[in-house]
């Protein structure tokens, strides 16, 4: 059994390691603790949840980025919203099966040194607070939404991948795609 779970992503191209993430769930249990960052965090979500959920994130995952290979000028900017439809839709009202178990990585951006600070959250106050984390993990300027800001829990933070830090976490399997794999 993996005691740890890290998904790290490339935005869309995620989908090329969630055959592996589905036969690890099989390697899983209530005491498995999910890291996830960026589009990783919207799986890790899923992933937590159970392998029911995960595969309706699957699904309407993959509804979402065949749209967006249709025509990515036209779905520019709408991500944030299309995911949290998502997860509104298939998430539980109650989440406390995640708490502790499930650790969203997100970069805060700060006027004073370190200008990037990596922020780990593992407990959600709820529902909304849980979804906001996954959104705020997956923020990346004008492609998720058309705003130039995002704030999670007053803090302005952008894609949890740019300054995540998961260290001394074993054992575990870490599923990584990276901006420059096809």
């Amino acid at each position: 059994m993996y005691k740890n779970v890290i998904l790290s992503s490339g935005g869309f191209k995620t989908e090329g390691y969630l055959e592996e993430l589905l036969s690890i769930m099989n390697k899983t249990d209530n005491n498995t603790i999910f890291y996830g960052s960026s589009m990783g965090a919207f799986w890790a979500v899923g992933a937590t949840f159970g392998k029911d959920i995960l595969i309706k994130l699957i699904i309407n995952g993959k509804k979402y980025v065949d749209d967006v290979r249709k025509s990515w000028f036209k779905n520019l900017g709408t991500c944030k919203e299309r995911i949290r439809k998502i997860l509104i839709n298939e998430l539980p009202e109650d989440i406390s099966i995640i708490q502790n178990r499930c650790v969203i990585s997100l970069t805060e951006l700060n006027w004073k040194k370190p200008f990037l600070r990596s922020l780990q959250i593992k407990t959600y106050k709820n529902k909304e607070d849980l979804i906001d984390a996954v959104l705020g993990s997956m923020y990346v300027p004008i492609y998720s939404s058309l705003n130039f800001t995002n704030y999670f829990r007053g803090k302005l933070v952008i894609d949890g991948c740019i300054k995540e830090s998961y260290t001394n976490i074993n054992p575990c399997k870490i599923l990584e795609l990276s901006l420059i794999h096809i």
